[in-house]
Parts: C-alpha cells; sequence; structure tokens
C-alpha cells in the first residue's frame, strides 16, 4: 500500500481519455487535497519522445500519449491513468478501445524510471463510477468518505462542463459535420489545427463530440449498433450530418493503425452514406502526413461542399 503523505503530486497526461471530459481528472484529484501538474498541450518534445519510446504498431494518439507520460514521469509523485473498460447501452456490455483498456501496461512496460502508475478499472456495465474509484482506499490509504465526495465533485464538473452543442436551425450557412475522436480533433499538434483550418474555409461545422448522446442513440439502427462504445458513437453522428438537411458535406477524421477505426470508416461509407448524394471525406492522419498536403485535400472537399451548396 503506498500511502498518502504530505503534499503530493499527481500526474494527468493530456491525451486520449483526457479529451473525453477535459479537466474532469483534475477535479477529482484536487477534491482530495492533491497537487495536478497536467502535462501542456501536445508539441513537437512530446511528439518526438513519444514516437520513439511507443511500440511502432501503436496508432499515433497512443504513441502521443507516452510522450505526454514521459513529460510527467520526473515531475509527478504518481501518474493517473484510468483503464475504461466497458459500459451498458441498450442494455448490452460495451467495450471501450483496447489501447484504453490495455494504457496502463503499455505505458509501464514502454516508458521506463516511472513513478507509481495509479489506475481505477471504470467499468460501468456492471459497477457505478464510486465502487471504481474506491479502489484507491488501499492504494492510497484514502477514506472512502472523501472518495465519493471527489467522484461527485467531478460527476458535477462534467455535468456543467458538457461540450454539446445548440444543434443548427439556420440552412443558409455552409456546414459540415466533423467525425472523430476528440483526442484527434482537439489536440491542435495532432490535426495541425485542423478545425481552426476548417473555420476559414466553411460558415460553420459541428464536431461528433458536440452532438448529444439521445440524439446519437437515435441514429443507431440494428445494424450499426456497435459493440465498441467510442466508435458507436462516432458512427451514430456520422448518421445524423448525414441524414440532416442542415449539415452540406461530412468530414472524417481517423488516426492511422486505429483498429476499430478501418471498421467504422467501412461502415459510414457503405450503410450511412451508400449511394446518398451527399459529399463526405475521410481524412487519415499518422505522424508522416504533411501539413500542405492536410491544407490541399480539405480545401478542395470544402470547395466541392460550397459549389453544391450555391
Amino acid at each position: 500500500m503506498w500511502k498518502v503523505a504530505g503534499s503530493v503530486r499527481v500526474g494527468i497526461p493530456r491525451g486520449l481519455f483526457w479529451y473525453y471530459a477535459p479537466g474532469s481528472y483534475e477535479v477529482f484529484w484536487e477534491a482530495l487535497g492533491f497537487e495536478v501538474v497536467q502535462s501542456p498541450p501536445t508539441n513537437r518534445e512530446i511528439f518526438e519522445e513519444g514516437l520513439r519510446l511507443a511500440h511502432e504498431e501503436l496508432c499515433m494518439p497512443a504513441k502521443i500519449f507516452h510522450g505526454h507520460v514521459a513529460f510527467l514521469k520526473d515531475r509527478v509523485d504518481f501518474i493517473f491513468i484510468p483503464r475504461i473498460v466497458s459500459m451498458m447501452k441498450r442494455r448490452r456490455k460495451r467495450y471501450g478501445c483496447p489501447k484504453f483498456m490495455g494504457l496502463p501496461e503499455l505505458i509501464k512496460s514502454s516508458v521506463p524510471s516511472l513513478p507509481p502508475v495509479i489506475n481505477v478499472d471504470i467499468d460501468l456495465a456492471g459497477n457505478s463510477l464510486d465502487h471504481a474509484f474506491l479502489s484507491l482506499r488501499n492504494s492510497l490509504g484514502l477514506k472512502e468518505t472523501a472518495i465519493r465526495h471527489a467522484v461527485g465533485e467531478m460527476v458535477n464538473f462534467e455535468r456543467v462542463n458538457t461540450p454539446y452543442a445548440t444543434l443548427p436551425s439556420d440552412n443558409e450557412k455552409v456546414r459540415i459535420g466533423v467525425v472523430g475522436h476528440p483526442y484527434i480533433l482537439y489536440d491542435p499538434y495532432l490535426s495541425m489545427n485542423l478545425l481552426n483550418k476548417l473555420s476559414s474555409y466553411v460558415s460553420d461545422y459541428l464536431t461528433s463530440a458536440e452532438v448529444p448522446r439521445n440524439v446519437i442513440e437515435s441514429e443507431l439502427r440494428p445494424e450499426i449498433d456497435l459493440y465498441w462504445i467510442y466508435e458507436r458513437e462516432l458512427v451514430g453522428a456520422a448518421s445524423f450530418f448525414v441524414n440532416n438537411s442542415h449539415f452540406d458535406g461530412c468530414l472524417h477524421c481517423v488516426s492511422f493503425g486505429c483498429g476499430p477505426g478501418s471498421v467504422i470508416m467501412e461502415i459510414v461509407e457503405r450503410k450511412i452514406v451508400g449511394r446518398k448524394d451527399f459529399p463526405f471525406f475521410t481524412l487519415v492522419m499518422d505522424e508522416n502526413i504533411a501539413e500542405t498536403g492536410l491544407l490541399t485535400r480539405l480545401e478542395t472537399f470544402c470547395d466541392i461542399v460550397r459549389m453544391r451548396k450555391s
């Protein structure tokens, strides 16, 4: 048992799971009295260190996560990496991405000279969020009441800071739906400022992370109701963009090397877009993509969307 004593610094890597609820894990640890140290936004040094440390067959976001951990390891007393396992959707157990489930072990085996890595198994298909974090009682010597209070603070923070947007009602604007994991779309370095570039080409856009979850669930037909938690959200958002008259095109951003991503790319193209006369473009991101090439493809796609709108 690793007892907490005095001022203890917990490191939270700014990658992967962090982008699904930015700031929420920080709220949890601060409510327990810890000093939180967060890695900075991805930069060239973090990017290159992640590529050096990670296994070459991992996707680029997972490689970059290694770089964020390496940045933190000499600055903190322990590093927090939750293991996101499963949750219930439509009375069926859905699972997280394999790299999310194996992330603590991946990091321990790849990044040398680590401080203790603390993880909780977030398995919401059979247990509550409280139950997941109560496992910290033994490893950190925390009181149950304190943990329950901190979980409540985290949940309240997420509720107030929901990313869900007001759905569009204006048909005059040129509007594109952007489908992709938040850790790709909202990491400016990894995405090469994709969203800022897109906003300079079209009037408006909405990302899959901003679509309300009830809307996503309503779009998931039985034949596209997927096994993976996060991929099914992307497919539901893509269906919403394609079938909603307020959107003029859909951009799908996926990381090279993402196994589930390659599956949903086929599902979206064949079962959702299909033969519809609707502009759809898949942009594959990896460590070798050049900004000039990205700009050329993105601008061409936006030109097609604008011409069809006019």
